[in-house]
């Protein structure tokens, strides 16, 4: 439990994010996508699932209602049937299933494979879906860590296996004349608490379990925002522009293996009433989740964040 109240060394970071400045890039910025093909992890759920469509309350469109093509990846069938639905609904434009299970890596291979039958380009991938504080005994397919297996290994797994397409796509001078493609992680503020990356809390052992849930969600979060800032130094200069992002207190089913007394004593009376729905994420505010960035790389530690 101690693990997921912040060091009071992190509080002015944390309360400078919590209160952005306004944002100099918005939902209504957001130009037609047409011909733009975009993949979004855990897409039928929380911030995935409103990434992909349109606000209901703010009638601001994004993604799907700016005609781009979204496949719309998770590991339920049929969740992500339903979640298509439900957007087909609210926007009038259809996503397309993609079956993805980030803690089996052979899954990962196979989505990949099942993605460049379809499609020849890449324009955005959203390295969205993530685990929080499940269970220690919880491992992926592979025997890993399941919060480093899934938020980390499996995305960069998956990154590594579409960077031909999305390279190629940047070079493209027709169906990407600006020249550059994007990918997105979400990390969290939880970052700046982890002490780096532990490597023998990867594979189950003393070491793993005395980092806990908590500081293996930490490290995991950093290891996000390392995988970005790796890929925009890698990549940068061939048109790849990687960002991490925090996308701040939502309520989302992140939450659902947060033990009872973590949500009693941390997470409700902390956080909890200062925590938004995701349908605020493209609110009357005009806040947007995602920024059209022209940078190889923006971290969301490095200093303060754009809008998120």
């Amino acid at each position: 439990m101690p693990g997921a109240i912040p060091s009071p060394r992190y509080l002015p970071t944390v309360i400078r994010e919590s209160f952005p400045p306004a944002p100099k890039f918005t939902s209504e910025d957001v130009p037609d996508l047409t011909g733009k093909v975009i993949i979004v992890t855990g897409a039928n759920a929380g911030m995935g699932k409103q990434t992909a469509k349109a606000d209901s309350f703010s009638g601001y469109q994004v993604l799907l209602s700016r005609n781009a093509k979204v496949y719309m990846a998770g590991r339920n069938e049929a969740k992500l049937s339903k979640a298509i639905e439900e957007l087909k609904e609210a926007t009038g434009k259809e996503g397309l299933p993609l079956i993805l299970d980030l803690a089996d890596l052979k899954s990962v291979k196979k989505a990949v494979e099942d993605f460049t039958s379809k499609e020849k380009e890449l324009h955005v991938l959203f390295n969205n879906a993530g685990v929080m504080v499940p269970s220690l005994d919880d491992l992926t397919a592979q025997g890993y860590d399941s919060q480093f297996g899934t938020n980390v290994l499996g995305h960069f797994y998956l990154t590594k296996l579409l960077l031909p397409t999305l390279l190629a796509t940047a070079k493209n001078p027709i169906s990407c004349p600006e020249g550059k493609v994007r990918v997105v992680h979400t990390s969290s503020i939880a970052s700046i608490m982890a002490d780096g990356v532990n490597f023998e809390t990867l594979k189950d052992g003393p070491e793993r379990r005395k980092k806990g849930e908590w500081g293996l969600y930490h490290q995991s979060k950093l290891g996000n925002v390392i995988l970005s800032n790796e890929l925009a130094r890698r990549y940068g200069d061939e048109g790849l522009v990687s960002t991490s992002v925090n996308p701040g207190a939502i309520k989302t089913d992140l939450l659902r293996h947060t033990k009872w007394w973590d949500k009693l004593m941390i997470v409700r009376p902390l956080f909890m009433r200062f925590m938004e729905s995701t349908d605020t994420l493209f609110d009357d505010r005009k806040r947007c989740c995602i920024q059209w960035n022209t940078e190889p790389s923006h971290s969301c530690t490095q200093g303060h964040p754009k809008m998120v």
